[in-house]
């Protein structure tokens, strides 16, 4: 059975704010950046169940797992998901230097 994807609002929102804050110093950056983010979503149906738990996990008592992708230039960023039955629901997007995610912080599906 083939997993489907569900980006939430929060996650298109941090996706929105890092777009523009890489597109501030390069736009070509910023769309190589959301290629990548892009190619991370495609991957992940066929590798969700193998992808690692976030670090975030143990303090917000779910299995919240996360994928991560790298710019040209080397820097890493995390698409932090939940699997529930057939659905991967992505719930946030982080880059280097941000904090990590809390429970107000996520967009939890019902």
């Amino acid at each position: 059975m083939r997993l489907q994807v569900r980006v939430s609002g929060r996650a298109e929102r941090d996706v929105d704010v890092i777009f523009e804050w890489i597109s501030k110093r390069s736009a070509d950056g910023a769309a190589r950046w959301y290629a990548a983010y892009l190619e991370s979503l495609r991957s992940l149906p066929n590798q969700a169940a193998n992808c690692a738990t976030a670090p975030e996990a143990d303090g917000l008592a779910m299995e919240l797992r996360q994928i991560l992708f790298r710019t040209r230039k080397g820097s890493v960023y995390r698409t932090l998901f939940i699997i529930r039955d057939s659905v991967i629901y992505i719930l946030g997007v982080r880059g280097q230097g941000q904090n990590l995610v809390t429970a107000e912080d996520l967009g939890l599906p019902e």
